[in-house]
């Protein structure tokens, strides 16, 4: 039974990368040039996810702060979405979905990028996060992993991984996270 169990995630998961090869094939090099021509402005990158996306968003701000496989300067990226403490005073007082904009104001965010990654589930922080990037003039992507019909609507680039499972959700953000990178890193320092 586990083995049929680990062929069955294996080929998941292939369905995953191939899906990405091919829906994304064109919209990420060309999201990867926007973040260049942004870090060329002296603008920030600004990553967010839901739920379990925020652990994503965690190391794709790593990636790109520290490094993915050669040693070059920093790049001036950070997660948001880590903060328990206005996110339980939020919910308390029914503004959940202000739990992204309002990082985002303090950061003092305008014509900076951001990314947001999310699981099929609707979440109005999202929602409201990629209407305040309209406001302000941010470059916005989502990454949307799973069925996601109605997640959010308006960013400027939206990817999409259809699947069911959150592990090959969590697995296609990672993997996003990481050729994203590496297209950036590949621009601006030419490795």
């Amino acid at each position: 039974m586990s083995q049929q169990k680990f062929q069955a995630a294996l080929n998941e998961h292939i369905k995953v990368v191939n899906t990405i090869s091919t829906d994304m094939g064109e919209d990420l090099p060309v999201l990867a040039r926007k973040i260049v021509e942004g870090f060329t402005r002296e603008r920030r990158l600004v990553f967010a996810g839901s739920g379990a996306m925020g652990a994503a968003a965690d190391l794709a701000a790593h990636l790109f702060r520290h490094r993915l496989s050669f040693d070059r300067p920093l790049l001036p990226a950070m997660s948001i979405g880590r903060d328990s403490l206005l996110a339980h005073s939020l919910a308390r007082d029914s503004a959940y979905e202000e739990y992204f904009s309002r990082q985002l104001l303090a950061l003092g965010l305008k014509d900076d990028m951001v990314v947001f990654f999310a699981d099929s589930h609707r979440d109005p922080a999202l929602t409201e996060g990629v209407r305040l990037c309209q406001d302000l003039g941010c470059l916005s992507a989502l990454l949307v992993c799973g069925k996601g019909e109605g997640v959010v609507d308006g960013a400027d680039f939206t990817l999409q991984v259809d699947t069911t499972s959150v592990a090959r959700g969590l697995e296609s953000a990672v993997l996003f996270a990481t050729l994203l990178c590496e297209l950036v890193e590949h621009e601006l320092f030419g490795v």
